[in-house]
């Protein structure tokens, strides 16, 4: 049976830079990182960028070939079967004996749940696999279906208006991102998008996927409309990956449950990134951020923890988005019944979520030049601007 001290299940940002922190601190412990997808540290906020040529596949890569190598850090393409204490089961059958765990395994994109989604030409667009696959597939598709009226979509949009290619967005809610920012700031960038020849479907779904010798050609919504899609893009949320601890006594729900120290339930093992259920400072309650800032400072704190330390994670969920020159900043977790507070200074549009009187998050629309004062009032007692 194989050994390892350290080993970190997923190589995304929180897996990877946990093993960074590990191998500075203990510089002779054996660690393997095991990833079903195999690649090396990648951005995934570069990858709208990279579809339509801005950004090379090879900029894309925040790690060198060699880095791993160099860190004595052993990556297994490989998937994880089971788990007991102390012991992984690999989907290849090999079994490694560890002494501590770090579950870093990020999430997945969410589904329709629909025949045709296995399509070519259909992507969730959460992996560098699917990003090659839009690229490729770019310079023959004419009409692109998005789904989604969130971050990704965000992203997705804004490379996409200016390829020339017909853009249909659908959108299950009344606005594009509804109950995300400021009302009238959602106004504004649905507008935004009009102006550039997005096509709005709103209150609606898609409810069926075809095409001809396994492409896509159409979709068709609820509403009855059908739409010709050379592409289809889904961007409907994330799912935690952790369907490998089925039948483990880790404690789970809609992430992997941890404490402050990003410990679960047992004491041998840590989880971090979009895998993991945390705390959130100032509220009592849990939840998963999906978030590439969290997952990589969550993932170094695992990491120190993990080699010795004894610190509490409280990162900050942090993203900013541009959509035709416009910028969009989420800040912190919007919590369960939390409650909804707009305001406008200055041209700049914000929208706070309040719960039990103190600021939980916030979005900006606009400059964000007051986002550091906003990110130091989050779980504190709310008072607008």
């Amino acid at each position: 049976m194989e050994k390892t001290k350290y080993l970190i299940v997923g190589n995304g940002p929180a897996g990877s830079s946990a093993a960074e922190v590990i191998r500075s601190r203990d510089p002779s412990g054996s660690i393997m990182i095991v990833d079903r997808e195999g690649e090396r540290l990648y951005s995934k906020l570069l990858l709208h960028k990279f579809i339509i040529g801005e950004v090379p596949e090879q900029r894309l890569y925040l790690h060198k070939e060699n880095w791993l190598r160099d860190h004595k850090i052993i990556l297994e393409t490989d998937g994880i079967d089971s788990i007991t204490a102390g012991v992984v089961k690999l989907k290849s059958g090999r079994e490694v004996k560890f002494e501590k765990i770090l579950f870093s395994s990020g999430a997945a994109a969410r589904k329709l749940g629909l025949e045709g989604e296995d399509l070519e030409g259909v992507y969730d667009f959460r992996n560098l696999a699917d990003a090659r696959g839009v690229e490729s597939g770019l310079g023959t598709a004419q009409n692109i279906s998005i789904v989604g009226g969130g971050l990704i979509s965000t992203d997705l949009i804004d490379a996409l208006v200016g390829t020339g290619k017909k853009i249909n967005l659908i959108l299950r809610d009344k606005e594009f991102l509804w109950g995300k920012v400021n009302e009238k700031a959602g106004r504004y960038l649905e507008q935004i998008l009009l102006d550039a020849g997005v096509i709005i479907f709103k209150e609606n779904e898609v409810s069926k996927v075809s095409g001809n010798t396994g492409k896509i050609e159409k979709i068709k919504l609820l509403s009855g409309e059908e739409i010709a899609s050379d592409m289809l893009l889904i961007a409907v949320g994330i799912v935690s990956n952790f369907d490998y601890l089925a039948g483990s006594q880790i404690e789970k729900n809609k992430g992997i449950l941890v404490d402050e120290y990003l410990q679960t339930s047992e004491d041998w093992t840590w989880a971090a990134g979009d895998v993991c259920e945390h705390p959130v400072q100032g509220f009592n309650e849990k939840i998963v951020s999906g978030n590439w800032l969290y997952a990589l400072e969550s993932g170094k704190i695992a990491g120190e923890n993990m080699a010795g330390e004894h610190k509490q994670c409280w990162s900050l969920p942090v993203s900013v988005k541009s959509l035709r020159g416009v910028s969009i900043g989420y800040y912190g977790d919007v919590l369960a019944e939390s409650e909804t507070v707009d305001a406008e200074k200055e041209d700049v549009f914000y929208r706070f979520f309040v719960k039990d009187s103190k600021l939980c998050s916030a979005s900006i629309v606009g400059s964000q030049k007051n986002s550091a004062v906003i990110r130091s009032a989050i779980g504190k007692e709310f008072s607008t601007l």
